[in-house]
């Protein structure tokens, strides 16, 4: 039972078919109609600036959830997570910073009152020496 040569050639055409990519027909292509580019989901990448980014990473400290913020901005929550993760060590770093320069106004400030008291005390004592 050995197969015949247009057998063996329509199994091969089979095959071939199957892995060959099916063109895209015209009608199937997407199109951008003037409603989907003024959505606020639009697929199209845009960019955002760094100033953009942390003023939409900042409104989740005014008690909004994920994905109102992204909703609000027409972004994705994956994208808003990944901003997050990126930009969450940079304000992590701003508050240690500020901390530390709280820490030092307020050390510098107590200093500042010691100095103070000591210079008013001394400026008695050279007003009761003049006197005298």
């Amino acid at each position: 039972m050995n197969p015949t040569r247009s057998d063996l050639r329509h199994r091969l055409g089979d095959q071939r078919r199957l892995h060959r990519p099916r063109p895209i027909m015209p009608e199937e292509t997407p199109t951008m109609t003037a409603a989907s580019r003024e959505s606020p989901m639009r697929s199209a990448r845009s960019r955002h600036t760094e100033e953009e980014i942390r003023a939409i990473l900042h409104e989740s400290t005014a008690g909004l959830t994920a994905a109102e913020i992204c909703a609000r901005h027409g972004i994705s929550q994956q994208t808003y997570y990944r901003w997050k993760k990126r930009h969450g060590g940079e304000s992590a770093q701003r508050n240690n910073q500020l901390r530390l320069l709280e820490d030092e106004n307020a050390k510098l400030k107590r200093i500042l009152a010691e100095k103070e008291l000591d210079l008013h005390s001394l400026r008695a004592v050279l007003q009761k020496s003049r006197k005298s």
